[in-house]
C-alpha cells in the first residue's frame, strides 16, 4: 500500500508568509469547442510540497537537476512524532530522546509536529511556524548518512524567527557551516509534507521533483510504501 505525503498543488495553497500565489489558468476546454483540455500553471517552485537543494542557500551546492535518480528512492525512512507549539525553536536537548532513537542505516528522518493542522489558518501556517535550530542539522550530518529530512510544515525557517531559519539551512545544506568544513553531505529538505495520516516509518519513500534546469528547489510528489 501507497500513501501520498506530499499535497496537491492548488490555487489556495499556503506560501511562507504568504509570499506567492499558485495561478492555475485554463488555457484550452472542450467545453468551449476547444478539442482538448489544457492548463497553465505559474508557481513559485518554493511551494506547497518541495525540496530544497543545496544551491538554494550556496552558489556553489548542488541543484536538484546534478542527482542521479536513485538518489531520491529512500529505502529505510524514519518517522519521529513530538508535537510542537507556534513559533517554538525546536532545540537537540527538545529532541534528544527521539534522536538517539534513529537507526543507523537511516537515509530519510520524517519529523511530525502535528503542526499541518493549522494549514488552513494562514496567519499561523505561513507566519508562525517552529524552527528546527542548526544544532540539530550539524548534529544530524555528522551522525548520520541522511539524503533528506522532511518536515509537515512550511518552511524550516519561519517568519518569527528569520535569521535562525537561515543558519539552519545552511546548517542542513552548506558543506561548510560557521568556516567549519563538514565531511558528510548535505541533507536535502522536504517541506510541507503531508503527514497527517502517517502513523508509523515507511518501508520505502520515493520523491519525484520538478526537474529544471539549475533547480534550487521544486514542488515534488512524495509516495510512501507502508
Amino acid at each position: 500500500m501507497y500513501l501520498y505525503l506530499s499535497h496537491t498543488l492548488e490555487i489556495n495553497t499556503p506560501s511562507y508568509g504568504n509570499s506567492s500565489k499558485v495561478k492555475i489558468d485554463t488555457a484550452r476546454a472542450i467545453k468551449n469547442g476547444d478539442t482538448s483540455n489544457e492548463h497553465t500553471l505559474s508557481f513559485s517552485n518554493h511551494i506547497s510540497t518541495h525540496v530544497d537543494a543545496p544551491y538554494h542557500f550556496d552558489d556553489f551546492g548542488k541543484s536538484l537537476d546534478e542527482y542521479e535518480p536513485d538518489f531520491w528512492i529512500c529505502n529505510s525512512p524514519f518517522l519521529i512524532e513530538k508535537e510542537f507549539i507556534p513559533e517554538e525553536i525546536i532545540s537537540f536537548e527538545m529532541l534528544e530522546g527521539e534522536l538517539l532513537k534513529i537507526p543507523k542505516e537511516t537515509d530519510c528522518l520524517l519529523l511530525k509536529t502535528g503542526f499541518e493542522k493549522f494549514r488552513n489558518e494562514i496567519d499561523v501556517y505561513s507566519f508562525k511556524n517552529p524552527s528546527v535550530s542548526p544544532e540539530i542539522a550539524i548534529w544530524l550530518r555528522n551522525n548520520y548518512n541522511l539524503k533528506f529530512f522532511g518536515i509537515d510544515y512550511i518552511s524550516i525557517s519561519s517568519r518569527a524567527n528569520r535569521e535562525l531559519g537561515r543558519e539552519t539551512h545552511k546548517a542542513f545544506l552548506y558543506n561548510t557551516y560557521n568556516g567549519i568544513t563538514i565531511h558528510r553531505n548535505p541533507i536535502l529538505l522536504l517541506e510541507d509534507m503531508k503527514l497527517e495520516n502517517l502513523f508509523s516509518s515507511p518501508k520505502k519513500i520515493i520523491i519525484c521533483p520538478l526537474i529544471f534546469t539549475k533547480s534550487d528547489g521544486a514542488p515534488t510528489t512524495i509516495l510512501a510504501e507502508l
